[in-house]
Parts: C-alpha cells; sequence; structure tokens
C-alpha cells in the first residue's frame, strides 16, 4: 500500500479518482489546488504525486518542481484535459508521467504500479 497525495480542483474528479486508488490498497491524501498540494507535500509522507496540470492556483508543473527539489525519486502523474506541447515536454524533462483527462482507469492502475514497484527497487 502506497501514500499518494491526489491534486485537482474538480470536486468529482477529486472525490473518483480517491475512491479509486483507496479501492486498490491506497492510503489517500487530497488537495484541492496546487497551492494546496505544495503546503501537504512531504517527501517522508508521500510515495506517489498525482495532480492536475491547472488549477486556480497553480499549476501541476509547480508541484512537480517542489517534489523534485524534495525527493527527486518520487513518482508524479500530471493530468490534463488541455496541454500544450512546451508543458507536456517540460513534465516529461522533469520525470513525470502524463496523461490525458479522461483518464484509462487501467492505464492509470498499471502505471501507478510499475512506478511504485520501480521505486522499491
Amino acid at each position: 500500500m502506497a501514500r499518494i497525495l491526489v491534486v485537482d480542483d474538480e470536486a468529482m474528479v477529486l472525490e473518483v479518482l480517491s475512491r479509486m486508488l483507496s479501492a486498490w490498497g491506497h492510503d489517500v491524501v487530497t488537495a484541492e489546488d496546487v497551492q494546496d498540494g505544495i503546503d501537504k507535500y512531504d517527501p517522508a509522507s508521500f510515495d506517489l504525486v498525482l495532480t492536475d496540470y491547472q488549477t486556480p492556483r497553480g499549476t501541476g508543473l509547480q508541484l512537480l518542481e517542489k517534489v523534485r527539489e524534495a525527493d527527486p525519486e518520487t513518482p508524479v502523474f500530471v493530468i490534463s484535459g488541455h496541454w500544450n506541447q512546451g508543458d507536456r515536454s517540460r513534465a516529461h524533462e522533469l520525470g513525470a508521467s502524463t496523461m490525458d483527462k479522461p483518464c484509462d482507469f487501467n492505464r492509470l492502475r498499471l502505471d501507478i504500479q510499475k512506478a511504485l514497484e520501480a521505486q522499491d527497487d
């Protein structure tokens, strides 16, 4: 079981992701925007971060940069329904996985499992 920080400003998306990850056996902490996610993030407390790209108080890239400063090894997934190529490329440069909204939950589950297993190696 992993402890996962989930950040999204859409309440329904946040609830669905939280319930789904909990059903998969993970401990989930939620944040309603990037600034809230930055405030809650502690590298000793989280195994993985899943964040929306665009929120009212910041972007997923800002959270990704904070996570990388604290722990370069923490897996980060950035999801968005409105990517531009530069931001998606920047997320990849910083070592994040990117996904489109709506998420393919089967792929998300497999990708999270792989990221957590790689972290254990």
